[in-house]
């Protein structure tokens, strides 16, 4: 049923819609408002159109992971965190006293092993979190865009909530988080190298937990801006489904009470179905 009725562009808004429909609401002035939101985007298509091309930079599935960053705890740092800090410095420390004595280059590898280790640990318990990143900062970005477009959704604290992400957003491109693509072969061969750099002197692993500190500080303004993209698109999803041809009404909301009045009521996923 959900894939059904689900029309959303984003995976942000698709995630949204899921848990609307998973708790629904009978606050009369919330349905009322997001009736209206669905009504703008079907009166104006040009609009509707606009917003879903900025939705289409939160289609890839490594969007879904940005959900992750909502939780109170994101990531706490193994106990043996503080050796990966010795063991930078150490490495730092016989790189340097090696141009006088070069013997210490032999004694180096130990530290350099270890960090290697280090590394690889980070990569493979974090990875979701890595992704979640370069997404979160397109999140950041479509949300500015959407907000510049004056659509009828409340963006109220909308523009306090972007700046307050402009230091991760800094330390994301200081750090190198970001996607890449990857091109020709020097481009390769540069990319692997700094792989090597990163994991000698565990800059990726230190960079991941500066960067979920920055976070874990600034949850509600990621909330805000998740609960923002979302909503526009999923007025845009009701929009669309009713322009569809699908057959569907408008609901008359009435005060909150258990009961529902209905005629003609149809299955959608059954073909040529009897009405009640």
């Amino acid at each position: 049923m959900f894939a059904f009725v689900d029309r959303t562009t984003s995976k942000i808004g698709q995630q949204y819609l899921f848990d609307k429909l998973c708790k629904p609401s009978n606050n009369l002035s919330a349905l009322k408002e997001l009736d209206q939101h669905a009504d703008f985007f079907r009166e104006h298509k040009t609009a509707r159109e606009k917003a879903q091309l900025q939705l289409l930079q939160l289609d890839r599935s490594g969007t879904y992971h940005v959900a992750s960053l909502l939780t109170t705890k994101i990531f706490t740092r193994p106990k043996w965190y503080p050796l990966t800090i010795l063991s930078s410095l150490l490495l730092i420390c016989l790189l340097l006293f090696s141009i006088k004595y070069p013997v210490l280059l032999i004694v180096a590898l130990v530290p350099a092993t270890a960090n290697m280790l280090f590394h690889l640990w980070n990569k493979n318990n974090t990875l979701q979190f890595i992704q979640a990143f370069p997404e979160l900062n397109k999140m950041i970005y479509t949300s500015s865009e959407l907000q510049q477009m004056h659509l009828p959704i409340a963006d109220d604290g909308i523009q306090e909530s972007i700046k307050s992400m402009r230091s991760f957003q800094r330390k994301l491109r200081l750090l190198g988080f970001n996607n890449t693509r990857i091109g020709d072969d020097m481009s390769m061969v540069l990319m692997y190298a700094l792989e090597i750099i990163k994991g000698f002197f565990l800059i990726e692993l230190h960079a991941f937990f500066s960067i979920v500190k920055e976070i874990e500080g600034k949850q509600l303004s990621i909330q805000h801006l998740f609960s923002y993209v979302g909503s526009v698109d999923m007025a845009i999803s009701i929009a669309s489904l009713r322009d569809g041809n699908s057959i569907t009404c408008k609901p008359v909301f009435l005060q909150p009470e258990k009961k529902i009045q209905f005629t003609k009521l149809t299955h959608p996923l059954i073909a040529d179905c009897v009405t009640n």
